[in-house]
């Protein structure tokens, strides 16, 4: 954990919060403004937000009556990854904790580093972690343009987010992504947008055999048990996590008091930006107490150009 009054007072807290959220995949930061948009203007100390097509640049989490996203409701929410129907997945996002009253029950955030449940299915099933390397799953959101027809659109005043207008987004990856050394770079688990598989017939068997076994490590296994963070956001809270290695889920709430409210704003930041933004830091650290010539440093992984050496 990490408190917002040291990152905003020096390069050096920027850089251990970016550390922290490079090398381990999460942090939570404490202290925080309880105010609206303040999310988008910590991120925004790293780089421009990323990926507000469909929510915009700052996104309200909070239960409404006729929802049309599971995430806008008060059910349990299993652990997944964000958008992975775009091409280019975000890389990390933040949660900013404004209310979670004492009259909310339930709702704690759980975290789980899919890296290290990637790994564990590899020491233990070789083979499903093979398909799960190699057989494309299809993640998908797609909406009608009658979906919502009394929805406002851009530029025609008032209405919902953009997420509730008409979209087509599908993109096609394995579920666990490896780069050229063989190192785990991405995890994709997302089940609530999943599509039809499309795949030859002989992998079919395969993948979903390989898909119950990674399921029932990430959700109801020792490894899960021992692995999964839970943690009840407080107002003033912040989860950052990489998207891409760290799954999020939520538990199922309600409201005990009909005046109580949970309420988390979300934005998204761009995995490229944030791990040069976290070099040209850790370059500079580097130069000022000599700790390392520049040249030792380890080779860093990501989805895109795979592996490449840090600086």
């Amino acid at each position: 954990m990490m408190n917002y009054k040291d990152i905003i007072a020096s390069e050096q807290g920027l850089y251990q919060w970016l550390e922290h959220q490079v090398e381990k995949g999460l942090c939570i930061v404490q202290d925080c403004p309880k105010t609206e948009n303040s999310v988008k203007e910590l991120a925004s100390l790293i780089s421009p937000i990323s990926h507000s097509y469909l929510y915009g640049e700052v996104f309200d989490v909070v239960s409404e009556a006729n929802a049309v996203n599971i995430a806008y409701t008060n059910l349990r929410l299993r652990l997944h990854s964000d958008l992975p129907y775009y091409e280019s997945v975000p890389g990390y996002q933040y949660l900013h904790c404004l209310r979670n009253d004492a009259g909310v029950a339930g709702g704690r955030s759980e975290f789980l580093d899919a890296f290290a449940a990637a790994q564990h299915l590899r020491d233990s099933d070789p083979e499903a972690f093979e398909v799960l390397c190699r057989v494309p799953a299809t993640f998908q959101k797609v909406r009608g343009p009658d979906h919502t027809p009394n929805v406002a659109r851009p530029g025609e005043g008032e209405g919902r987010p953009p997420a509730y207008y008409a979209s087509h987004l599908v993109a096609q990856r394995p579920h666990i992504e490896l780069d050229t050394y063989g190192e785990i770079v991405a995890v994709t688990w997302s089940p609530p947008f999943e599509g039809v598989l499309q795949v030859p017939f002989e992998d079919i068997k395969p993948y979903y055999a390989a898909y119950r076994r990674f399921q029932a490590i990430i959700e109801s296994s020792a490894f899960a048990s021992e692995h999964t963070l839970h943690h009840r956001l407080a107002p003033g809270e912040l989860a950052c996590f990489n998207n891409r290695r760290v799954l999020h889920a939520r538990a199922a709430f309600e409201y005990r008091d009909p005046e109580a409210r949970r309420h988390l704003q979300g934005t998204y930041l761009n995995s490229d930006e944030v791990l040069s933004r976290y070099l040209v830091l850790k370059q500079g650290q580097i130069e000022r107490d000599g700790s390392e010539d520049g040249t030792s440093i380890k080779f860093t992984a990501r989805v895109g150009n795979k592996t490449i050496p840090m600086l």
